[in-house]
């Protein structure tokens, strides 16, 4: 869920950025940016996120009664890719080994959140909602560069599937009932349930 009216870290992205592990990231004039260490952006989105989770809990618990289905969402990692930058300001895209790190702390960090969330709610069954919505440029190489001048080179469909593949699979190992990929413009959504894939 999103509410970025609520300032720094409940955007889209950093709702997103807060569920990484081992992957810390601040806001520069650009967007957010990879850093060395947690700062004071990344400590309040996680803040944020975990705060969220224990009013959601409590909200429950008040009700008296189990928790029906919850929806989380998240945005995938094409997006993620294309909207945080690395240390030198250009795009974690343009870099394969920052791909690939991000892609995995993101389904580590997605996974332990879903976990979080479930012991929280009781084990309320949990439907997952991965919006990737600048896939199409990712893989259409329509995103462009830091400067603006130029675009940035278009994934390959093989490691876009790859990043996909290896996060549904998180969510699931997890405890996702049900998880729901949605690319961008011109690809069908995904549904996994139950121990399909």
């Amino acid at each position: 869920m999103q509410l970025p009216d609520r300032g720094v870290g409940s955007d889209a992205v950093g709702r997103t950025v807060g569920l990484l592990t081992e992957l810390y990231a601040d806001v520069q004039p650009h967007g957010w940016r990879l850093v060395d260490r947690p700062g004071a952006d990344h400590r309040r989105a996680v803040s944020a996120l975990s705060s969220d989770v224990g009013v959601l809990a409590d909200v429950i618990g008040e009700a008296g009664v189990p928790a029906g289905a919850l929806k989380l969402q998240l945005l995938g990692p094409l997006s993620l890719a294309a909207a945080v930058s690395l240390h030198h300001g250009e795009k974690v895209l343009s870099d394969a080994g920052a791909r690939r790190d991000l892609a995995e702390s993101l389904a580590d960090g997605a996974a332990g959140h879903l976990r979080h969330v479930q012991r929280a709610t009781g084990s309320a069954p949990l439907s997952v909602v991965v919006e990737d919505g600048d896939s199409a440029g990712v893989l259409g190489g329509t995103i462009p560069t830091a400067s603006g001048y130029q675009s940035l080179r278009a994934l390959p469909r093989h490691e876009a599937t790859g990043q996909w593949a290896g996060l549904v699979r998180g969510l699931r190992d997890a405890g996702a009932e049900t998880v729901v990929l949605r690319p961008g413009t011109g690809f069908p959504s995904t549904r996994t349930t139950g121990g399909t894939t």
